[in-house]
């Protein structure tokens, strides 16, 4: 039975080889990684920063606390040294290994979704999907 993993690729640099062949491994037969922007300052704003409009997360003492809301929103658990490199990585090792990959990425403000889609397709990715971005 095809599998298919959806995932954000989100790993340490160190880890990516790793992760491939456990995909491999458990004969999952294809990986849709978004990637969601062509450049690292992109990336990085899109993927590893706060959203401005999440709500404060408060500490014990009633003080909004950062290392809170990072937690909250998903970012304290994004391993170190994962980020924009890591995922190219990642996509490149999944089809080097014989994965079938596809990318994804988001129409959001200041992402250039065609130079995205070639950053993909040089990445062996065999097919490229676009999505739509809900502010």
């Amino acid at each position: 039975m095809p599998i298919r993993v959806y995932t954000n690729g989100l790993a340490a640099a160190g880890d990516v080889q790793g992760y491939v062949d456990a995909l491999r491994a458990a004969d999952i037969s294809s990986v849709c990684v978004a990637l969601n922007a062509h450049t690292p300052k992109v990336y990085d704003a899109l993927m590893l920063t706060p959203p401005a409009y999440s709500p404060p997360v408060y500490n014990d003492l009633g003080v909004p606390d950062a290392d809170a809301r990072a937690l909250a929103v998903g970012l304290a658990s994004v391993p170190t040294g994962a980020g924009f490199g890591a995922v190219c990585n990642f996509v490149s090792s999944l089809a080097e290994a014989g994965v079938q990959t596809t990318v994804t990425c988001v129409e959001a403000p200041g992402v250039n979704v065609v130079a995205t889609r070639q950053l993909a397709l040089a990445l062996g990715a065999i097919d490229f999907k676009v999505r739509s971005w809900h502010a």
